[in-house]
C-alpha cells in the first residue's frame, strides 16, 4: 500500500479539483458550454495520465526496478535550478512590463503559467539532451 500511497493521493487531489471546477461551472455559469466542454477535456487527460502512470509504476515495481534512477533524479533537480533562475528573468520582464497588463490578475497569471512552462521546457531538454555533468 505504501508504494502506491503518492498515485492514490495524486488521484484524490486530481479528482478533488475537477469535481470543483465542475461544480462551479455547473452552479455559477450554466450557459458556458466551452468551459464546461474543456473542464471534461481535461479530467478525461489528467485520469488518463494518472491511470497510465499508475500501471507503469506497478509494472516497474513487479519487474523489480526502481521507481526513479539517478538520471531522473539529477534531471529534476537541474531542470528545476534552470528554471527557477529563469523563472526570475521572467518576473523581472512581468515587472517592467506590467503598465500593458489590464489587470493583476492576468499578470500573476502569465506569471505562473510562464514558470511551468519554463520549467516544463527545461525537464524536456534536460530528459533529451543531458547537458549537465554530475558534479
Amino acid at each position: 500500500m505504501k508504494e502506491y500511497s503518492k498515485e492514490l493521493t495524486t488521484g484524490l487531489l486530481l479528482a478533488f479539483i475537477i469535481s470543483g471546477a465542475a461544480f462551479w461551472f455547473f452552479r455559477y455559469e450554466p450557459n458556458a458550454t466551452l468551459k464546461i466542454a474543456l473542464t471534461i477535456l481535461i479530467a478525461v487527460i489528467g485520469i488518463f495520465a494518472w491511470i497510465k502512470s499508475v500501471i507503469t509504476r506497478k509494472r516497474d515495481l513487479k519487474k523489480g526496478s526502481p521507481v526513479e534512477d539517478e538520471f531522473t533524479k539529477l534531471t529534476k533537480i537541474h531542470a528545476g535550478s534552470q528554471a527557477f533562475l529563469y523563472s526570475i528573468y521572467l518576473w523581472f520582464a512581468i515587472f517592467i512590463f506590467h503598465t500593458s497588463f489590464t489587470n493583476q490578475e492576468e499578470m500573476l497569471g502569465i506569471g505562473i503559467l510562464g514558470m511551468a512552462a519554463i520549467y516544463g521546457g527545461c525537464l524536456l531538454y534536460y530528459r533529451s539532451k543531458g547537458g549537465f555533468s554530475e558534479n
